[in-house]
């Protein structure tokens, strides 16, 4: 199964799950067409395999009628010529997270620490609340499975202290930039934690109010849904609770959609899942992590049943360009053979 085959395996869906399909996604297919010079045919093969390829290409074009998140998918642009400046080495003595008691600040409520992390406040903030969980080990790639629970009940008890000492703080978001290609500053292991004030970040919100949205027109809930006609294109795999997607409008690579109930409930087991398939079967070298969900406030009707919701994008060199910022994720990796590794992935858990 191929992101090329997309229109055909949605027509051979079961009626119902095809309603579904259309009633959240837009899908259209267009074959781009060049001609190549005689004097470019041999590098044109080299690349891309033949000349054949590039003089007419299938691109696929999705989008989230609700969000309006969109991603156009061409296999051949993963073959592109690219450059990528070597990172500078980095120096032993420029690791202020190696000792994060001596040279990192604390939160006004004080640090929280967990069996592999400690918390920190950032200097530079993006909101009022807004802490650093670092990493007892400094490798990034080196997580395990005891120290991604960790992390994430550290988190939850941040967000708790942060909305304890501040009742208008009550939106939670985590986000890890791992490595340099992800924009991470610190080579350092590291997950930052924000609490927005009176209202959501505006990604999350525009995420909520197409949710609210889509529950008002028609009655059911926009992130089952999703799951389900993920689950029908065979791109979902569920873990103790929590559904993986293998995104069908992916903001980058590979992105990896995990939605759960709470995040009580299987939420850390899947993003373990996620993260050791990226570095154990994807060699992924870099990537992006956010985690979203409701308010710790009670009483909004909007944010009824809303989940809790991880994104994981992997991240590369020049992976970002103008279309990508103001227009669509260009993306090059199919998501039904990162659907494949993910289940391969899980099918192998202890």
């Amino acid at each position: 199964m191929s992101i090329l085959d997309l229109p055909a395996r949605v027509q051979a869906l079961a009626a119902a799950d095809r309603e579904l399909f259309d009633r959240l996604f837009r899908v259209s297919v267009s074959e781009g067409r060049l001609r190549a010079p005689e004097s470019m045919r041999g590098w044109l093969t080299e690349r891309f395999g033949s000349a054949k390829a590039v003089e007419r290409q299938t691109v696929v074009r999705l989008t989230n009628r609700w969000t309006l998140e969109e991603a156009v998918f061409n296999p051949l642009r993963s073959r592109r010529p690219r450059t990528a400046a070597a990172p500078a080495p980095p120096r032993a003595d420029d690791d202020p997270l190696a000792r994060p008691l001596e040279l990192t600040p604390e939160d006004t409520f004080g640090r929280i620490g967990g069996a592999h992390c400690l918390t920190a406040a950032n200097v530079a903030k993006a909101e009022a609340w807004h802490g650093l969980i670092v990493f007892l080990e400094p490798e990034p790639m080196a997580f395990t499975h005891e120290s991604v629970l960790d992390c994430l009940e550290t988190a939850r008890r941040w967000w708790a202290a942060a909305h304890e000492a501040d009742a208008e703080a009550a939106y939670p978001l985590l986000f890890w930039n791992c490595g340099a290609a992800a924009g991470a500053s610190l080579a350092h292991a590291h997950v930052q934690v924000a609490l927005a004030r009176s209202r959501p970040f505006g990604g999350v919100e525009r995420v909520r109010a197409a949710a609210e949205e889509y529950r008002a027109r028609h009655s059911a809930d926009y992130f089952r849904d999703l799951v389900r006609v993920h689950a029908a294109l065979g791109c979902a795999v569920t873990l103790e609770g929590a559904a993986l997607l293998a995104s069908l409008t992916p903001a980058r690579e590979r992105e990896v959609m995990i939605v759960a109930p709470t995040i009580e409930e299987g939420l850390g087991e899947a993003l373990y899942a996620a993260l050791a398939c990226y570095r154990d079967r994807l060699a992924v070298p870099a990537f992006n992590l956010c985690l979203f969900g409701p308010p710790l406030a009670v009483g909004d009707e909007g944010w009824q049943r809303f989940p809790f919701v991880a994104r994981l994008v992997e991240r590369g060199p020049s992976d970002v360009g103008a279309m990508e910022l103001f227009a669509a994720a260009v993306v090059s990796h199919d998501p039904f053979e990162l659907a494949d590794t993910l289940t391969a992935a899980l099918a192998v858990r202890p």
